[in-house]
């Protein structure tokens, strides 16, 4: 998946997202844009090593796009598939951020379960992935 990333920010919060440069009239590059961005979390319990939580960027916000500048991004990485697999079985039903094929290809990629605990059930802009072996 070429342009889903992981960003990392000043602000040390990881980003999933579909992520491109946007460009000046001259197509010089002015900034990233942050497609349907979700926040990546780890849970405070560290027997949970391979779980994580991912939520809204800016839950409060219409907007599922956001522009955010090249100084506040400290560096930019390629996602683990199952990382993938379920931010866009979350994103895609709403924001098909993919093609179909490119759709089909992510979510039968089988090794990714869905775990919630009762507070993040009572959030619906939470959800826990944990990896499978």
């Amino acid at each position: 998946m070429e342009t889903i990333k992981i960003v990392l920010l000043k602000s040390g919060y990881h980003i999933i997202t579909k992520l491109s440069e946007l460009n000046d009239d001259s197509e010089k590059p002015i900034c990233f844009l942050m497609e349907v961005p979700f926040v990546i979390f780890t849970p405070p319990n560290p027997e949970e090593d391979k779980k994580i939580g991912m939520a809204k960027f800016m839950p409060y916000s219409k907007s599922p796009n956001f522009r955010i500048s090249f100084d506040e991004v400290v560096t930019v990485g390629e996602p683990q598939e199952f990382i993938v697999k379920k931010y866009i079985e979350i994103v895609y039903p709403h924001y098909p951020i993919v093609s179909e094929e490119e759709y089909q290809q992510i979510i039968n990629f089988n090794n990714v379960s869905t775990e919630l605990n009762e507070e993040q059930k009572n959030n619906e802009n939470v959800t826990t992935v944990e990896e499978v072996s």
